[in-house]
């Protein structure tokens, strides 16, 4: 069945082309595969350009009163949008989706942020389809846009559809979850989505729907949403507002939460308008004024330790960077001490105070702010490494300065000269996870360094890098004067799996090595183990056979080498091996067994 504005009604769902009925009807389609997931189709680009004019006046209607000068403009570039739009066609028709607006059967809008998320806001509303009719002038639009501003700040007694319905704009038309309901669909039963029960709590359905799949399973949600649906339903029929009542102490609890989300979201929602305002404002001096608050913003936002609405300001700078080089260019000096102030003394205090605490609830967590620091904080997040005392501190700087390290490699390197070992053996860390080859040379004389850390994590970076000069490093410290170098870089170049099986063999199989410490000798067989390579079995099967009438104690060692060796390794061959070495004559080597058998049953082989 098809009503007066082509939208078909088919089983009490609406049928888009794309895939846009499923999301309409509430459920997640897949985005299209682009990175911004927004349509790619030439002819649709005006479209596109007009949902985000929209979303932006509908966010300045909200922060602005309707004879602000800014509030004009956005309402201005609005207008522009849809003359262009109109040059092409007598109407825009949008169908609203859970998250996204679709045209066309493609996505034409999405925002990752549920509180200003158009489509969401429209969808929690009922309405299923949106459509702007040539001829609509500004002030109609006016109209149309303190509803959605009324509708959203809860000033409005009555839902957008209720107060569309009233006002009856001429030129902006809808379609409601009611009207596909009211469509004639014959004996088929009205599909569960859209039953009366789902119109009593489709605010709560929308809520739960966002929650994260890998925390909340699906039963869980669906018990969840259906009991919500219940207790709404209770609240409506019977007028009872203590269905769900709280204690003092619960209320107590729950108030500042529920206050701190509201703050923290129009923290964000005010941020974004002088984002906004930077872009959109002719005057230069404006520009520079607000750029010059938001510095102000990310000082008093550190201050109060509110990390995410200050990494907020900064990844807005680094977006605004990427697309308008233009008022870089003009502003420069003003962008870069933003940048400047995000990492110098002051924030980094406050940062190494953060980055100390051992438990920190999500809400409270530095990361939002370390995930937005440009390249230009890799000098002051090494400082960090040298004053951050958790392990957990130390480990989010790690992962940051791999993040955006790699383009000041320079001031990476320089820091493996510090005397403190612990900066030395963390930048080491941040080179090895990197793969920087170019650091190789600068690494190698470090397995000699005087503390073991630091020796350590040297040859681990190595063998990461694990390609060209780096495996020549590993293999010429085989060779090293010190036994303890020699076997740390054959357990490095174990990681390489059955590429270190020659270079190893080449060692145990050399005139001197029965005469080398057994626990040397047991180091290397252990990292032949750790290749997991099918190659060395054969090898490790004569050894276990070996049993001569002279060298008897050299054979038995040997014998215990290659149990230390299978004690690393998986599969049904070394467990035959193993049960053969059990019927050894020596006690050792059955000794050297059962050890074997027990850390195979109880733990995972260790890492370097």
């Amino acid at each position: 069945m098809t009503d007066h504005s082509g939208l078909n009604i088919e089983h009490g769902f609406e049928i888009i082309p794309g895939g846009a009925a499923n999301e309409a009807a509430g459920h997640e389609i897949s985005a299209p595969e682009d990175d911004s997931r927004l349509a790619a189709a030439a002819e649709l680009k005006p479209v596109i350009e007009f949902a985000r004019a929209l979303a932006k006046a509908v966010k300045a209607a909200r922060m602005y009163p309707a004879n602000n000068p800014i509030y004009a403009r956005f309402q201005t570039e609005l207008q522009e949008k849809l003359g262009t739009c109109f040059a092409d066609s007598s109407g825009i028709r949008l169908v609203i989706g859970q998250h996204r607006l679709f045209c066309q059967g493609e996505c034409v809008y999405e925002s990752g942020d549920p509180e200003d998320n158009l489509a969401r806001l429209f969808f929690r509303d009922g309405i299923r389809e949106l459509t702007f009719h040539a001829g609509i002038d500004r002030s109609e639009m006016a109209r149309f846009l303190d509803m959605v501003r009324a509708t959203s700040a809860r000033e409005s007694i009555e839902d957008l559809v209720t107060q569309l319905w009233d006002d009856s704009l001429p030129h902006v038309t809808y379609i409601a979850i009611d009207d596909i309901l009211d469509q004639g669909i014959g004996n088929e039963p009205v599909p569960a989505e859209f039953g009366s029960d789902f119109m009593n709590y489709v605010d709560f359905e929308t809520d739960f729907n966002e929650l994260d799949d890998d925390v909340v399973p699906d039963a869980a949600r669906e018990e969840a949403v259906t009991r919500a649906g219940e207790f709404h339903r209770q609240l409506m029929e019977s007028g009872d507002r203590r269905i769900l009542s709280l204690s003092v102490a619960e209320e107590a609890t729950l108030r500042p939460e529920v206050e701190s989300e509201d703050q923290a979201g129009l923290v964000l929602r005010v941020l974004d308008t002088f984002f906004d305002v930077i872009e959109q404002d002719s005057d230069p001096s404006t520009r520079g004024v607000i750029i010059a608050v938001l510095e102000k913003a990310l000082v008093s936002l550190v201050a109060q330790r509110q990390w995410m609405a200050a990494g907020h300001i900064l990844r807005a700078v680094t977006d605004l960077i990427e697309r308008r080089p233009d008022l870089v260019e003009m502003h420069g000096q003003a962008i870069d001490a933003i940048l400047t102030t995000s990492t110098d003394e002051t924030r980094r205090e406050a940062l190494c105070e953060a980055l100390n605490r051992t438990i920190v609830a999500a809400p409270d967590s530095e990361e939002g702010y370390l995930s937005a620091i440009r390249p230009e904080g890799v000098t002051a997040l090494c400082e960090l490494l040298g004053v951050v005392e958790s392990r957990r501190g130390r480990m989010a700087l790690v992962n940051t300065l791999v993040r955006i390290g790699r383009g000041n490699l320079d001031i990476l390197l320089s820091h493996l000269r510090d005397e403190r070992w612990y900066v030395v053996r963390n930048i080491l860390l941040v080179l090895g996870r990197m793969k920087a080859t170019v650091a190789v040379r600068h690494i190698q004389p470090l397995v000699t360094h005087e503390d073991l850390n630091v020796r350590r994590e040297a040859l681990a970076a190595l063998s990461q890098i694990g390609d060209g000069e780096a495996v020549d490093a590993l293999l010429a410290l085989l060779r090293d004067s010190d036994p303890r170098i020699r076997v740390s870089a054959a357990r490095s170049l174990s990681h390489l799996g059955k590429r270190a099986v020659n270079p190893l063999l080449q060692i145990i199989l050399a005139n001197d090595f029965d005469s080398r410490p057994l626990e040397e000798r047991r180091g290397f067989f252990e990292s032949l183990g750790r290749t997991n390579s099918p190659d060395v079995l054969p090898f490790l099967k004569m050894l276990l056979g070996k049993k001569p009438l002279f060298k008897k104690k050299e054979a038995e060692e040997m014998r215990v080498c290659a149990v230390e060796a299978l004690a690393r390794m998986r599969g049904p061959q070394v467990k035959a091996l193993l049960d053969l070495a059990l019927t050894d004559p020596s006690s050792i080597v059955r000794a050297a067994v059962a050890g074997a058998q027990k850390r195979r049953d109880d733990e995972v082989p260790d890492d370097v």
